[in-house]
């Protein structure tokens, strides 16, 4: 099970991983979108800082799903904002999720795992991402035949929901 959840997130990332850039530069401009993936990475580090905390506090499951739902919440919404500001705001939301969700899931990786077994199966994980990584953007290529975003981001936002069951 823990494989299937892997190459969903995998999938759910990569589908608009190659169109958000753009999606953002229409919103801030071209000039302005490595700046506002300069912040977002460093505001991001702040918070996984902080998140172990929130892991011993609430555990991997209740964190991961929080997570999620909070990643799922803003690739929902980025479709329908109509200020450069909250788009921001909401992206930035959006990226810093995408981080955090990684920790979880090393633990619940070392938790289906022996220290027999352990090569083997972050070995597996791995391929089963990359997999993952490569269905995102023919999925994102299939979606923006009309040019609309809105379907990248509904769809990301929607894959995010049988990985909340299956945690």
């Amino acid at each position: 099970m823990f494989h299937v959840i892997a190459f969903l997130l995998a999938a759910q990332f990569a589908l608009p991983l190659y169109v958000s850039s753009t999606f953002l530069a229409s919103w801030v401009g071209e000039a302005r979108v490595g700046i506002v993936y300069t912040l977002d990475s460093l505001i991001g580090l702040l918070f996984i800082g902080v998140f172990p905390r929130l892991l011993r506090r609430y555990g991997a499951t209740r964190s991961f799903i929080a997570v999620a739902l909070a990643s799922s919440a803003a690739l929902a919404l980025l479709p329908f904002l109509g200020n450069p500001l909250l788009v921001v705001g909401v992206f930035t939301v959006y990226l810093i999720s995408i981080r955090l969700l990684a920790l979880p899931l090393d633990i619940f990786l070392e938790s289906v795992s022996t220290n027999a077994t352990t090569g083997k199966k972050r070995g597996l994980y791995f391929t089963v991402l990359n997999i993952g990584m490569l269905v995102g953007p023919l999925g994102a290529a299939a979606l923006l035949t009309s040019g609309d975003y809105r379907a990248v981001y509904l769809i990301s936002a929607a894959l995010l929901l049988p990985i909340i069951l299956l945690v």
